[in-house]
């Protein structure tokens, strides 16, 4: 608890010297949520259901997405970008001699605030759309599971892109493909020809962490996927220690 204390205050602290800057990035990522939800009106005009997606549905699916990923920024971003740097720069001894897991420390050692208004902005959002369904309480739990195992999912997929900066000089090129299928995949599964969703689905499973929130919801092979998306968050959190570990054999320090 003393640890998250002192990244919180330290967090703070970059917050309020940086503010103009954190207000700008809080106020255009919820301009580009705006933007989603207007496309969404777009899609289902007139509250039509294509291809068995209400407009409702699709809100869901937008509105989850963005609170995972914005979670997934709050905790794991700015640790993942400096990550990259102290290991190109050789700068990681000091993270690497505290005494505390520093697999943990270096990619959680600082909280994104304005990230963490826009999760709870569409949290806000996400409860009023809940609203208009009748979930069970296994399915509240359940859609609470599938944000916890996308925000898994992207750190693990990202922690494994940063570590290979051990080796290669340009990994924030291979994080920002994650953010890029993460926004290209965030749409039903059925505007995805058959080919494409099981890709997308099981192999790559950036379209199932888009529309397993809304499976949960509307009772579609939910468990299931919960299962499958849990071991494979499993798989490659203990694929991330190994290439941590082995990633820290080849690191070179500048001292």
């Amino acid at each position: 608890m003393r640890v998250i204390k002192s990244i919180w205050q330290q967090s703070v602290r970059q917050f309020t010297i940086y503010r103009a800057t954190s207000l700008m990035t809080f106020s255009l990522a919820l301009v580009f949520y705006g933007i989603e939800l207007l496309t969404g009106y777009v899609y289902f005009e007139a509250d039509l259901v294509v291809k068995g997606w209400s407009r409702s549905d699709y809100f869901v699916l937008i509105t989850a997405i963005a609170l995972i990923t914005y979670l997934y920024d709050f905790f794991f971003l700015i640790g993942h970008e400096e990550l990259s740097f102290h290991i190109l720069e050789g700068t990681l001894d000091q993270q690497l001699l505290r005494p505390v897991d520093p697999y943990w420390f270096v990619s959680a050692g600082n909280f994104d605030l304005p990230s963490l208004f826009n999760a709870l902005c569409t949290s806000g959002v996400l409860v009023y759309l809940l609203a208009q369904y009748d979930l069970s309480f296994m399915q509240l739990i359940g859609l609470l599971l599938a944000v916890f195992l996308g925000v898994v999912f992207l750190f693990v997929i990202d922690q494994l892109l940063v570590c290979l900066a051990f080796w290669f000089e340009s990994p924030l090129s291979f994080t920002g493909l994650v953010e890029d299928l993460t926004d290209l995949l965030s749409r039903p599964k059925v505007f995805f020809p058959k080919v494409f969703q099981l890709f997308f689905l099981y192999v790559l499973p950036f379209l199932l962490l888009s529309n397993l929130p809304v499976m949960v919801v509307k009772g579609q092979k939910a468990v299931w996927s919960l299962g499958y998306l849990a071991l494979l968050d499993l798989g490659l959190y203990l694929l991330s220690k190994v290439v941590w570990k082995r990633g820290l054999m080849h690191y070179v320090s500048a001292n």
